[in-house]
């Protein structure tokens, strides 16, 4: 099902038509300018506006960057990066996601949070950086997943993968600092 149906404007036709064409993903669609669209769908007069809903889309960029904190805690500094149009009409004046942040098998969700979006950000180009604390276990896992999930949009997911392949916790037990004689002055 493509999530252009979410849209309630596109004719059973047209909405049909996009669902057959399986071997295009949605990325697919997203990166085609108005005429591609046009010519896949056998329909050139629908192109424009079937781009434009795909740009309408919800869709936002993650990028990560992990500090450890101890040995069993580490904060995360997500930058979220909006891109997409902003429309009233779908969209309101707010979009909430959840974040997620889960552990290498996806089995249980380390960090839960929501975030709102707002559309004068949106239509500013303001990027939003969230900063959390995460637990980590022993021994040290390959990887994290950050997941953040619209909560009006159906497949508005994205997935980022964070890798602790080169990651440097402190000491296990760090050493104690050697206690000096000092005079009072």
């Amino acid at each position: 099902m493509t999530p252009l149906r979410q849209f309630g404007v596109l004719r059973e036709e047209i909405l049909r038509k996009i669902e057959k064409k399986e071997q295009f993903s949605w990325e697919h669609f997203y990166n085609m300018d108005p005429h591609e669209i046009g010519e896949l769908l056998r329909f050139q007069k629908i192109g424009k506006d079937i781009h434009k809903l795909v740009h309408q889309f919800p869709r936002v960029e993650l990028k990560a960057f992990v500090q450890p904190i101890t040995r069993t805690c580490i904060k995360v500094s997500l930058e979220i990066i909006p891109d997409f149009e902003w429309n009233p009409k779908f969209h309101g004046y707010a979009q909430t996601f959840h974040i997620l942040v889960e552990d290498v098998d996806g089995d249980m969700i380390l960090h839960h949070e929501l975030f709102v979006l707002k559309e004068k950000d949106v239509n500013n180009g303001i990027n939003h950086t969230l900063s959390f604390i995460v637990s980590l276990s022993e021994p040290l896992p390959p990887v994290y997943f950050v997941r953040l999930i619209s909560d009006k949009w159906i497949r508005c997911e994205f997935l980022l993968q964070v890798s602790f392949r080169h990651f440097i916790l402190p000491d296990k037990f760090p050493p104690q600092t050697e206690k000096k004689d000092l005079t009072p002055i």
